[in-house]
């Protein structure tokens, strides 16, 4: 079947869903795609799987398949430094849940620093039942990255920018970043501006 085949049903009234319909929305030419109507458009946010909403999460827990990576990832090993106060190493907070293939990819980047600049690292999963908080904040977010709990970064990172930040929290200067994602506030906000 041509992909201008598939895409007919859509012409004609036509309905796919889930799988079918996102298949079909992965494999159609851009071209095709700016075609459809506002009702496929609203269509394709209902098929779409999002993670659970945060009052489901406990559903999680339920789950034999899901098993949470909190946990060190990582010690910092290492001599010290000149002017370095001795035994002192920044932390990284990675916030994470099974799965999220960026996540591994931070974690990649951060490692392949180590050496250089030493660290430990900090798994969160904001799946886990008592982090509900940072699941209501970060669940469209993740990786979200924390140096010394303070909110340093989100989704991609740079060998640059690891050896830059955490540079400088060895020496004391590293300063919390804007930007700190929060999916739970801004759903509030739509909530609200819904009901006016």
């Amino acid at each position: 079947m041509s992909m201008f085949a598939f895409a007919s049903p859509f012409r004609h009234g036509g309905r796919l869903s889930g799988p079918s319909f996102l298949h079909h929305m992965r494999s159609t030419p851009s071209n095709l795609q700016h075609k459809c109507n506002g009702s496929l458009r609203r269509r394709l946010v209902r098929d779409v799987h999002l993670p659970p909403l945060s009052g489901q999460i406990d559903d999680l827990a339920g789950d034999t398949n899901r098993s949470s990576v909190t946990g060190t990832v990582y010690v910092a090993v290492g001599g010290e430094g000149e002017g370095e106060l001795p035994g002192y190493y920044p932390t990284v907070q990675l916030y994470t849940k099974n799965g999220c293939t960026l996540c591994d990819k931070a974690t990649d980047i951060l490692r392949s620093v180590q050496d250089t600049n030493p660290h430990s690292l900090e798994a969160i999963d904001i799946t886990d039942n008592d982090k509900q908080d940072y699941f209501d904040k970060y669940k469209y977010d993740i990786p979200v990255l924390h140096l010394q709990s303070k909110y340093w970064t989100k989704h991609r990172l740079t060998p640059d920018e690891a050896i830059a930040a955490l540079s400088a929290a060895k020496a004391g200067t590293f300063e919390e970043q804007i930007g700190e994602p929060d999916a739970g506030a801004m759903e509030r906000k739509a909530a609200d501006r819904m009901k006016e």
